[in-house]
């Protein structure tokens, strides 16, 4: 993976070199067959420039799947979100199914819980910051389909998410987020010795986290449907 301004090809040819010479002296063979090129760009399309490790051409590609999670060339991860709706809309007709059985309400909310929810959810904290409005409309559409199987004799997706006490998905997954960046934060302060500045930034992330918690318990009190943390 590389970015495309002031890198030419000769360069990282070279690079190539180095990790294939370094991978035959400690006896590791590269699979050229699964190894991909991908160029970062954030502006203009990326120009196509051809790498080889043992005389093997390497693709290039304008997205790939790493760890989970897809990573395409404009860092906007819309293919990664593509994905999860896709296949989260398909694990809803498990909840159907699993309806048409007579499970009740609870344990649906259980199974969207741990098969669905918990695959938007992983490693939120590395794609979600970068996603568009386009793509947070795309993932609370996941929460509306699985809710609306689950209660449909609801109108409102209030209704629902309050029945099945959750959060609506953005607001859960912006506070996933918040809470690794402060724990990331937390566990640097701990380790490294901290400067005056230093201390003053961890205290204003602090703040900003204590604050954006305040924000997503004032909304829910506003709701309707909710009041001193029961539901009406």
């Amino acid at each position: 993976m590389r970015k495309s301004k002031n890198v030419n090809s000769s360069a990282l040819q070279k690079c190539a070199d180095e990790i294939a010479e370094w991978s035959s002296k400690n006896e590791l063979t590269l699979n050229t067959g699964k190894t991909k090129s991908m160029t970062l760009n954030l502006k203009t399309p990326p120009t196509t420039e051809t790498i080889k490790i043992d005389q093997n051409e390497i693709e290039d590609v304008d997205s790939f799947r790493l760890l989970g999670v897809t990573l395409d060339t404009h860092i906007t991860f819309a293919p990664h979100v593509e994905n999860i709706t896709s296949t989260c809309r398909s694990k809803c007709h498990g909840l159907t199914k699993m309806k048409r059985y007579g499970v009740d309400k609870n344990s649906l909310v259980l199974a969207y819980r741990a098969n669905i929810l918990s695959v938007v959810k992983y490693a939120a904290p590395a794609w979600y910051p970068y996603v568009t409005e386009n793509s947070k409309l795309q993932l609370e559409s996941i929460q509306k389909l699985a809710l609306k199987i689950i209660y449909p004799e609801m109108d409102h997706y209030e209704q629902r998410l309050y029945a099945a006490k959750l959060e609506k998905l953005n607001d859960d997954l912006e506070m996933t987020c918040i809470i690794y960046t402060q724990k990331k934060a937390d566990i640097h302060c701990d380790v490294l010795p901290k400067s005056k500045p230093q201390q003053r930034r961890s205290q204003r992330l602090s703040a900003s986290t204590t604050q954006t918690i305040a924000h997503h318990t004032a909304k829910a009190s506003k709701c309707p449907f909710i009041k001193y943390g029961k539901l009406l």
